[in-house]
């Protein structure tokens, strides 16, 4: 189980909630398939409150049914932890394991996170599961959430080994499905 936990103060919170499913994905893909709950914090703020509608019907347009709370007041704090139990209580059971029997998972080792390959002059591809899954989580239609997908390519060493290959601004980056125009 998964409880996003969006701040209602956030200037983007449905950006914020793209960039924690984008990073989670990132992690292990296998995250996306656990049941989650979201929360939307600081109901006592009016800015928070003028959010509520449009976070509320963004979910409910995806199946989802986020709950909004107030932890400094303590509002619906009380149906988040009821719901929350309710949850866990209907999680299967697994069995206990022994420490001494408790299997060590290792994360695989990747020889290359991502390749880039030049398609034809200012064309380029980035290949990698990870930075494809990432670009296809990404929610193009907010600045920030186009902010954090420009931070995960920093990190992951993509912008750098872009321009290494050669990338000019204006040249044309193609990530999975989507077409980006590079710029500084």
């Amino acid at each position: 189980m998964i409880i996003h936990l969006l701040n209602g103060a956030s200037e983007d919170p449905i950006a914020d909630y793209s960039q924690i499913n984008s990073e989670l994905a990132l992690y292990d893909e296998n995250l996306a398939d656990k049941s989650q709950i979201i929360v939307f914090n600081k109901m006592d703020l009016p800015e928070a409150q003028e959010k509520w509608a449009k976070i509320g019907r963004w979910f409910g347009a995806r199946g989802i049914k986020p709950l909004a709370i107030s932890a400094l007041t303590r509002e619906n704090v009380k149906g988040l932890i009821q719901h929350m139990f309710e949850m866990v209580q209907s999680l299967p059971e697994s069995p206990l394991v022994p420490d001494s029997q408790m299997p060590t998972y290792d994360l695989p080792i990747e020889e290359e996170i991502f390749n880039i390959v030049r398609e034809g002059t200012g064309i380029y591809r980035v290949v990698g599961k990870r930075i494809e899954r990432a670009a296809a989580m990404t929610h193009w239609d907010y600045d920030d959430a186009i902010m954090r997908f420009q931070d995960i390519l920093e990190t992951l060493g993509v912008s750098t080994a872009l321009e290494q290959a050669g990338v000019q601004v204006g040249d044309t980056v193609h990530i999975g499905d989507f077409e980006l125009e590079w710029s500084d």
